[in-house]
């Protein structure tokens, strides 16, 4: 169940940036990327670190929703409403300044319920932070009742101790104070950052404790083949034809115990993952591919950017143009579409990969191929396909094939890596989202009763939070 233990956003190790359509810009100071983090002298020193967040934007239980919890969350709560009104978070068709315009126009806008989708996400953040709390909450009380459960100081202060090492490292590396990288990457000073792991860690574990409670828990490991005696000498004595027997008798038995638990092993693999098959058919349509297959595509890419970056004239990009339309033909006329990607690709790793690249909507990894070309493929419902189809961007002409479908059970063509597409992937994907929607509905339970009833909450604070992030975002 690894994908099921992901952090919301891992105990402030990974580098979730607040910004809504930009990474990281921020200069880079003295330091070097590769240096061992150390604490950092003078004004990077933690004795220069804010003190704590103290306002807060609503009480749950009794315990405070501080308003830095808050503002991290946001971002969690623009995406979610922007996205499954829209369809999609970022227009790679847009400028920057495009899409910030859009974001900016969509949450002015006014839903059917009366409501701006401003408010709506003010909404929903709120209930993000408060089923976080209260995730912690009750994962602090199970740990009283049963002390098995229970997150030890010392899980506590190794966390910390992360935490510290993270702003020493962001500190150095950017030649500013520990608090103002933390606030750049997390929005929240070092002091909020460690409270906001140590409520985490507790969240995290009481999505565990659920899970493990309803049966959604696979901790069995898979048997280990044993190692064969080697081949034996032909002019061994008696003595080692002896031990060699021995040995050998030794490693049937060990392999007839281990066939028999690699059987139970995977009969119980198999009755685990059968859990989840109902959900990943909810998702399937005629039209369009299931959202947690994945397809692999084969593309051949002809650039219009000269040795510096900068686009080829209108004649020469006819002239690219009209190049890889001449691929397209010869590879219609019937020559291996490999071979031509092979031979002439422009792409960088052409040579090893062949031009394949695995489509995992639940992957985090950089697009190779237009977005239009993602979306061809994975709505072409045919999992293999000879057709080839061209496709432009404002770097180049792309060539591309459908040559491969994984799905719930099997995989159809090739793919470009077992690593990225597989069954085995499509299922853990699956596994993830059903999870963590069926918690979600329990936490929604759990936050409609009288104990976790929101007090005190302070919707002007929070209408100047949403206001601070989106002008945070678009500096």
């Amino acid at each position: 169940m690894t994908l099921f233990k992901r952090f919301i956003a891992s105990a402030m190790a990974l580098t979730l940036c607040l910004a809504l359509f930009s990474g990281c810009e921020k200069k880079k100071g003295n330091g070097t990327a590769n240096a061992t983090p150390t604490p950092s002298a003078g004004k990077d020193s933690s004795a220069d670190d804010k003190p704590l967040t103290t306002d807060f934007v609503a009480k749950i239980a009794g315990q405070e929703i501080y308003s830095s919890e808050f503002y991290y969350f946001l971002y969690s709560g623009i995406r979610e409403i922007y996205y499954s009104n829209l369809g999609n978070v970022y227009d790679d068709s847009l400028t920057e300044e495009e899409n910030y315009q859009k974001m900016l126009e969509f949450l002015n806008s006014t839903a059917e319920d009366g409501k701006t989708y401003k408010q709506k996400v003010i909404d929903r953040t709120l209930e993000i932070a408060a089923g976080f709390y209260a995730a912690s909450i009750l994962c602090k009380q199970e740990g009283e009742k049963n002390p098995d459960n229970a997150i030890t100081q010392k899980e506590i202060d190794d966390m910390m101790e992360m935490v510290d090492n993270e702003a020493d490292y962001g500190a150095s590396y950017y030649s500013c104070s520990r608090d103002e990288f933390f606030f750049y990457s997390y929005g929240m000073n070092v002091n909020d950052g460690k409270r906001y792991t140590e409520t985490q860690m507790y969240a995290q574990k009481h999505e565990e404790l659920w899970a493990k409670e309803n049966g959604y828990e696979f901790n069995l490991t898979a048997p280990k083949e044993p190692t064969k005696p080697e081949d034996l000498d032909k002019d061994a004595s008696d003595t080692e034809k002896e031990k060699y027997q021995a040995a050998m008798d030794a490693y049937e038995k060990e392999m007839e115990q281990y066939e028999a638990d690699a059987e139970k092993y995977e009969e119980a693999l198999g009755e685990y993952w059968e859990k989840f098959r109902g959900f990943y058919e909810e998702a399937l349509t005629d039209e369009a591919i299931n959202d947690y297959d994945i397809s692999t595509v084969r593309y051949l890419y002809v650039s219009t950017l000269d040795k510096d970056g900068k686009p080829f004239s209108e004649d020469e990009k006819a002239k690219k143009k009209a190049e890889a339309e001449k691929y397209k033909q010869l590879a219609d006329d019937g020559l291996d579409f490999s071979k031509l990607v092979k031979g002439f690709s422009d792409s960088e790793t052409a040579t090893n990969d062949l031009g394949l690249f695995d489509i995992n909507k639940y992957a985090d990894s950089e697009l190779t191929v237009p977005v239009d070309a993602i979306t061809w493929a994975t709505k072409n419902t045919t999992p293999v396909s000879d057709e080839i189809k061209l496709f432009s961007d404002d770097t180049g002409y792309y060539l591309v094939q459908k040559v491969g479908y994984t799905s719930f059970d099997e995989t159809k063509g090739i793919v470009a890596s077992d690593t990225t597409a597989s069954p085995d992937i499509v299922k853990s994907n699956v596994e993830y989202t059903s999870l963590a929607k069926l918690y979600n509905d329990a936490m929604n339970e759990i936050l409609k009763t009288e104990e976790f009833k929101l007090t005190d909450v302070n919707t002007e604070l929070m209408a100047s939070l949403m206001d601070e992030y989106i002008k945070k975002n678009a500096e």
